[in-house]
Order: structure tokens, then sequence, then C-alpha cells
């Protein structure tokens, strides 16, 4: 099928309207936090794990390091929440109980 002015507009409003589709009609909740688990939580870690953390919006739900000693400055800033020691140990824990990482 050659391409046409025709075929075009029909796939790129099809595409569009797939992008522009309203958060709500796709099952989100509009007012839920985001979930965020940490990767590293010295360092730059940290300093992610405070920038990320100013937002009143997310909502920390796991904390990865493989020194346990370094948990406790994060813990300091956002009490409560699970510690893991290997990535995907918290990959499989939370399963789809988070929404980003930051590493």
């Amino acid at each position: 099928m050659p391409n046409s002015r025709r075929s075009f507009l029909k796939n790129s409003t099809l595409a569009s309207a797939a992008v522009a589709f309203p958060a709500f009609v796709r099952g989100q909740n509009l007012n839920s936090k985001l979930q965020v688990a940490c990767v590293g939580v010295n360092g730059m870690g940290f300093s992610d794990l405070k920038n990320v953390g100013t937002h009143p919006a997310v909502k920390f739900v796991g904390f990865c390091d493989v020194d346990s000693n370094r948990f406790d400055k994060a813990d300091e800033a956002h009490p409560g929440v699970k510690h893991f020691s290997d990535y995907r140990e918290m990959f499989r824990t939370l399963g789809d109980g988070f929404d980003a990482v930051t590493v």
C-alpha cells in the first residue's frame, strides 16, 4: 500500500489519540503518590533520595544497599521504608508495588 496523505493522517490521528488518552481511563489514580524504590542510599544515592523526597507526591517503598550500615541516614529522612541488600530481591518482593527506581 503506497503512502498517501489519507493513510498518514489516519495513522497519526490514531497514534496521537493513544498518547493523549486520559489517565483516568487507563485506570491510574491521579491522586495517588508516586511509589519510588532506591538502589544505593549513600553518597549520590542519598543526594537523589533527598531531592526526590522533597516532592509531596512521592512515597518511598524500598531502600537497597549492599552495606546495611548505610540505611541510617535514609531512615532518619524517611522512616519505615523496607530495606534490601540486593536489588533483585527488592524487585521480587515489591513486585509492581513501585512506579520508579533511583540508582
